[in-house]
Order: C-alpha cells, then sequence, then structure tokens
C-alpha cells in the first residue's frame, strides 16, 4: 500500500509519517489522503469538527464531495471507495453553540453525504 497526502495537509503528514514512514506529498485535486493498494485507490476527506461546520456553512463541503464524485481515477487507478473523516467532538460543538437550527444542519448533512453521495462518514 502506498499513501498519498496533499502536501497542505502538514499536521497529516507529520502524523502519518511518524506512523508509516513512507509516505508521499503530493497536490490533490481530490481528498486529503489517497490509499493506494494493488489495482485501485481509497480516497479520503479529512475534516475536524469546526471546519466541517464551516464547509457545511460556505458549501464548500459539497464542492468537495462533488469532485470526489465526479473522479473515476486517480494515479491510473480505479477509485473504488471514498470516505470522509470527522474527527474532534461535534457534539460538543453543538453543546457550546447549541442551537436548533444548527443541529438539523447536521443532522441532514450527515444524511445528505451518507444518502444522496453514498459516501460513508466515520468519526473518529
Amino acid at each position: 500500500m502506498k499513501i498519498y497526502v496533499d502536501y497542505r495537509e502538514r499536521e497529516l503528514v507529520e502524523v502519518l509519517r511518524e506512523r508509516f514512514g513512507d509516505i508521499e506529498e503530493v497536490n490533490l485535486k481530490v481528498g486529503d489522503l489517497v490509499l493506494a493498494l494493488d489495482d485501485h485507490v481509497v480516497v479520503l476527506e479529512r475534516k475536524s469538527a469546526p471546519d466541517f461546520i464551516e464547509s457545511l456553512r460556505s458549501n464548500r463541503l459539497w464542492e468537495q464531495l462533488l469532485r470526489m464524485q465526479s473522479v473515476d481515477k486517480i494515479f491510473g487507478k480505479e477509485v473504488r471507495r471514498r470516505f470522509l473523516l470527522l474527527h474532534g467532538s461535534i457534539s460538543r460543538l453543538i453543546l457550546h453553540e447549541f442551537d436548533e437550527k444548527l443541529w438539523a444542519s447536521l443532522s441532514g448533512a450527515f444524511m445528505e453525504v451518507v444518502y444522496v453521495y453514498g459516501i460513508p462518514i466515520f468519526f473518529l
């Protein structure tokens, strides 16, 4: 397995390099992280909890997910899976700035990501 990380993800590059050693920093047009296996790749978009909320408010999230869906090949290999990794505490943010609109927006966004875009969300 080869790991490609977008060069703009400095923190992620450092963490992955400590864990896995050999990773390659590249300019990814889609996602933040690409796992290249023998005959296919897996694309991951990573968001912190505050970044998820901000990208939801600015509509950047939907643009990123559309780009992820539209790509069939990366590095000449078929894209087989796409994932959204959400790290940090969403519940802490909801409790901190709780309002019903935020909760409704998040619930709707989670459902749209999974059911409309077909992209599973992993909460870390």
